[in-house]
């Protein structure tokens, strides 16, 4: 890792420090991984002291839950502008599209989805008591929350059919198709050779047949 940078971030605010501590964690847990990557490397980076990045933060831990919901905010946040598209109307292809774009997402941010595997292999366990891993929990409510919107509204308007909870359904659409992403997407073309299909090829074909058992 790189080693003392100019101090760019000295003259700035407290919270534009923070911001700026945030940005470095995430380049470096990105490429690193978060058990590479130490604190003093993330002080480095922003070229302030240990000191000074500890007054904020006492625990890179708690900048890995920061880092995982911004860039889960960021992928939801992306694949719900298509669902907005002129002619989108019915709760189906809503989620169909926002799932659909969610792969795209996922595919083409290969770090990202390594990171996920890392961090969810650290917090097993129960989350710590940090303020950011409370706000990391609920804005995972609120991004599933979405995909059990378009559950609900494709139930009233007669485009899905189920006879299951709409939060457990969303649940289980959004995260088979993240951890089948995880595991598959990564080694894409060792898939090729090892099955006859990339990585692509798989989460798409269960993305199609997932949202088959619900299409009316």
């Amino acid at each position: 890792m790189k080693k003392n940078r100019a101090a760019i971030y000295t003259t700035l605010s407290p919270d534009e420090i923070r911001t700026a501590v945030q940005k470095e964690a995430r380049k470096l847990f990105l490429k690193y991984g978060i058990e590479k990557t130490q604190m003093k490397n993330i002080a480095e980076s922003v070229g302030i002291g240990r000191s000074t990045l500890y007054r904020y933060y006492a625990e890179k831990e708690q900048l890995a839950f920061i880092v995982t919901r911004q860039t889960l905010e960021e992928i939801s946040r992306n694949a719900l502008k298509k669902t907005s598209a002129d002619g989108i109307k019915n709760g189906f292809d809503r989620l169909k599209l926002y799932l659909e774009e969610s792969v795209k997402l996922y595919s083409s941010n290969m770090k990202i989805l390594k990171y996920y595997v890392e961090f969810d292999l650290l917090f097993e366990g129960k989350y710590p008591e940090y303020p950011e891993a409370k706000e990391f929990v609920n804005v995972m409510k609120n991004i599933s929350g979405l995909t059990t919107q378009f559950i609900i509204q494709g139930i009233k308007d007669g485009s899905i059919i189920t006879d299951e909870d709409p939060v457990l359904l969303a649940g289980i659409l959004s995260n088979s198709i993240l951890c089948t992403a995880q595991r598959v997407l990564p080694r894409s073309k060792h898939y090729r050779e090892e099955h006859g299909s990339t990585g692509e090829d798989m989460v798409n074909k269960l993305l199609v047949l997932l949202l088959d058992t619900i299409k009316a």
